[in-house]
């Protein structure tokens, strides 16, 4: 018997975050039986926002796997690097 198939979101999901089906569900405080639908199906739009909003994954990876996973790592690298001011009124 082979390993269930997971749905390409639900796997990036996973592989990112480390979190098992039922982590996941508690993580979201969602039932399990939502998130095992996901794995058959792919994740919903609400499931993925959800996710992304939760886990600071991108959506747009979630869905399509371009780009970046994080979103915290698109924020930092979009930050400019600015030196504090030193003196004051001359």
């Amino acid at each position: 018997m082979s390993e269930k198939e997971v749905h390409p979101t639900m796997q990036r999901i996973y592989d990112q975050t480390g979190l098992n089906a039922n982590s996941l569900a508690a993580e979201l405080d969602v039932d399990s039986q939502i998130v095992y639908n996901w794995d058959k199906r792919g994740i919903s739009k609400k499931g993925g926002l959800q996710v992304s909003q939760k886990l600071k994954l991108d959506y747009g990876w979630i869905l399509t796997g371009q780009g970046i996973p994080s979103i915290e790592k698109i924020y930092n690298d979009k930050k400019e690097s600015t030196s504090p001011r030193i003196g004051g009124w001359i």
